[in-house]
C-alpha cells in the first residue's frame, strides 16, 4: 500500500515497519493541490493529510478507482 504524507514523525517508521510504502512531502508548507492530485491519479491506496492540505471533492473524485482511505493527522507546531 502506498501512502503519500507530510512528515508525521515516528508514525512514519511504524508504517514502514508494517510494510507500507510511504512517500513524504519534504517541504514545511502544504503541498500544491496539483501534486496531491498527481499522486492520487498515479494509483496510491491511501493519503495521510494535515489541516493545511487542500482536500475536497476533486481529490476524492480523482481517487475514486483506487484510493481506499484518507486520514487526517493533527500536527503540533
Amino acid at each position: 500500500m502506498s501512502l503519500p504524507t507530510c512528515d508525521i514523525g515516528p508514525a512514519l517508521d511504524v508504517l514502514r515497519q508494517r510494510g507500507y510504502e510511504v512517500d513524504v512531502y519534504p517541504d514545511p508548507q502544504a503541498p500544491p493541490k496539483s501534486l496531491i492530485l498527481e499522486k492520487i491519479r498515479s494509483g496510491v491506496d491511501g493519503l495521510i493529510t494535515t489541516l493545511r492540505d487542500q482536500i475536497d471533492a476533486e481529490v476524492f473524485q480523482a481517487g475514486q478507482d483506487k484510493l481506499k482511505v484518507v486520514a487526517q493527522n493533527r500536527r503540533r507546531v
